[in-house]
């Protein structure tokens, strides 16, 4: 969340955005940085919960964000303007609210252990159905429920109240 905030602090700042514009060469090296430190610790097999792991991920992403929006409008940019990921990230919180639910679900109808495991070919098909109804699920979240909040919130500009 913070690296979320912090992005949005420096895009609607234009000082601090001209800076990072003409530091282009620092964000993408802090993106290098980011994945070798991310590629140290899948090596060391660090798991969900490792703060090191988090912290890394969370500045990669901060710098995918801010490269993006470098490039808005230009072909780099192309790649975010993906329909299947704007859809995704349309669905993202969604996906982040029920994905374990669903997953738990999921697996203990199937397998008897909401615990997700990968021992067989049965694990992994729960794994998919898993998938395929959180999707389902974010669909219908977003279209029932955030988009009405979306619609809503898009009749306010940010800084008024």
């Amino acid at each position: 969340i913070f690296t979320g905030a912090l992005v949005a602090v420096l895009v609607r700042s234009p000082v601090a955005w001209s800076r990072v514009c003409r530091f282009r060469g620092a964000v993408w090296g802090l993106g290098g940085l980011a994945a070798a430190g991310l590629a140290v610790l899948m090596s060391k097999q660090a798991g969900v919960g490792d703060p090191y792991l988090h912290f890394v991920l969370a500045v990669l992403y901060g710098v995918v964000v801010v490269l993006a929006l470098m490039f808005a409008g230009r072909p780099p940019a192309a790649f975010f303007r993906n329909r299947v990921l704007v859809w995704l990230g349309l669905r993202s919180y969604g996906i982040y609210l029920f994905h374990q639910p669903v997953s738990s679900l999921v697996h203990n109808a199937l397998n008897g252990n909401p615990v997700p495991s990968y021992g067989n070919e049965q694990e992994y098909v729960a794994t998919l159905l898993a998938l395929a109804t959180l999707l389902i699920v974010s669909e219908l979240s977003f279209r029932y429920f955030e988009a009405g909040f979306l619609r809503y919130g898009s009749r306010f500009r940010a800084g008024e109240r």
